[in-house]
């Protein structure tokens, strides 16, 4: 029993699920997008490493006319919105000169602590502005690799449908000939027989050729059919499996999707990634431009610290030493502010001309990729309708034949023109659902 039911799951036909599935899990573009988040990640890292605590230590040793023994010890942090702080430890002992007794401090050594405040970057300073341009970094190249894997998925939508088609020819050819060899066999012995003319049989001959020929192309595009979906499935270990002609499923009619047209372009507008990701483009954009702005104000910072010595040593160290002041630079010009600036507005331009233009160039895909599954699939139905009435005809041209009728010239005609019909109807049926599976991926966030 367990054989049995193993049989029947080897059996089992490629879907078009499955080999969406292999997409997502195993083709190397794929991949490659999601290393490419993993690099943005990294850079967000880095950015906010610019907000880790810094920390310095030191001892010294002097001999000499003065000799002394001085260490210290400062921790600081940069805050990402603006204050940096400071706090230390400070140790100086022995003998220092006149012009070096700033390093002199009690026996058990000076603590102290600052702040720095600078009033032109509070909200938004260079190191709060690069961390949050890596976090849109972040996200953006999130959306890119969602359209990666949203443009990944149709092809191989579109590359399964090829192959589909080109077994169905494949099929309908070896059918077709099949028939005229089985003729052939009845023709040899009725012309030997002399009951019927030769012609019949070099007739026959000739349509053995064509379907011959015709059997041999079919197999030739399911070959490259075939290898060319071997690029989407894939095994457990991401290596190309390239599908057989056993593999070849029962196509149904496509499930069509419920999305009209208005509600697809919603659809498009709120989801597409290509989309999400412009917008995220200008917000970067946005930030390198408002932390431009600031850069043509003059930089003014204010400072205060706070430093006390504890233990024995000189009066002059024990009381508590405050420090307040400000300070302003800048330059007299400011061409490098200007230059800056200019060059973030422009880039802002330019992040949100690139939206617009991808905003447009969405709709319209959405609207062509409708317009052609709707056409494909109007197509296919009347492909099928012309192959039903091709097989009716042939039914009735063969009752006609049998019955002297009509002869072999004529139904191998009707031959043909079933075989002509089956390869329309093939082409529509992959037609559609490749337009199906573009319609599908126009409207979809590449996420699912």
């Amino acid at each position: 029993m367990m054989w049995w039911l193993l049989s029947l799951a080897l059996a089992a036909p490629l879907t078009e699920a499955e080999v969406l599935a292999a997409v997502d899990a195993r083709v190397p573009t794929i991949a490659q997008a999601e290393a490419m988040i993993r690099a943005s990640e990294a850079d967000y890292i880095g950015a906010r490493g610019g907000a880790d605590p810094m920390w310095e230590v030191g001892a010294q040793r002097w001999e000499g006319y003065y000799p002394s023994t001085r260490a210290n010890a400062e921790v600081s942090v940069d805050t990402v919105f603006g204050p940096t702080f400071t706090a230390g430890y400070r140790l100086g002992m022995g003998e220092f000169a006149d012009y070096d007794g700033k390093a002199d401090t009690l026996d058990q050594g000076e603590f102290g602590a600052s702040v720095k405040i600078p009033l032109r970057d509070l909200g938004l300073t260079k190191l709060r502005a690069s961390m949050v341009v890596a976090e849109f970094g972040v996200e953006r190249a999130s959306f890119l690799a969602d359209d990666i894997r949203r443009k990944a998925r149709v092809n191989a939508s579109k590359a399964y449908w090829e192959w589909v088609a080109a077994g169905r020819m494949l099929t309908l050819s070896q059918d077709l000939l099949q028939r005229a060899l089985t003729r052939d066999v009845g023709l040899r012995r009725e012309v030997e027989a002399g009951a019927r003319p030769r012609i019949d049989l070099l007739d026959n001959a000739r349509a053995l050729a064509k379907r011959r020929a015709s059997v041999a192309k079919a197999r030739g595009e399911l070959v490259a059919a075939s290898e060319a979906l071997a690029l989407w499935n894939r095994d457990d270990d991401g290596n190309p499996v390239v599908p057989t002609a056993d593999d070849l499923p029962d196509v149904m009619d496509p499930q069509m999707n419920t999305a009209s047209l208005e509600e697809g372009l919603q659809a498009a507008l709120e989801v597409r990634p290509s989309l999400r990701a412009g917008t995220v483009k200008v917000g970067m954009a946005d930030i390198k431009r408002r932390r431009a702005e600031r850069l043509r104000i003059p930089k003014i910072s204010l400072y205060g610290a706070a430093y006390q010595d504890l233990g024995e040593g000189s009066e002059t160290r024990m009381p508590l030493e405050l420090r307040l002041g400000a300070q302003m630079e800048g330059t007299l010009l400011w061409r490098d502010a200007r230059s800056e600036r200019l060059e973030a507005v422009a880039a802002m331009d330019a992040a949100e001309a690139d939206l617009r233009g991808k905003r447009d160039a969405v709709i319209a895909e959405v609207r062509s990729a409708h317009a052609a599954w709707v056409a494909a699939a109007e197509s296919w139905q009347a492909s099928s309708e012309a192959f039903a009435l091709a097989e009716e005809l042939l039914v009735l041209e063969r009752r006609r034949q049998e019955l002297g009728q009509s002869d072999l010239f004529r139904l191998v005609q009707r031959e043909e023109s079933l075989l002509s019909a089956g390869v329309d109807v093939a082409e529509a049926e992959a037609k559609t659902f490749k337009a199906r599976a573009v319609w599908l991926g126009s409207i979809a966030s590449g996420a699912e």
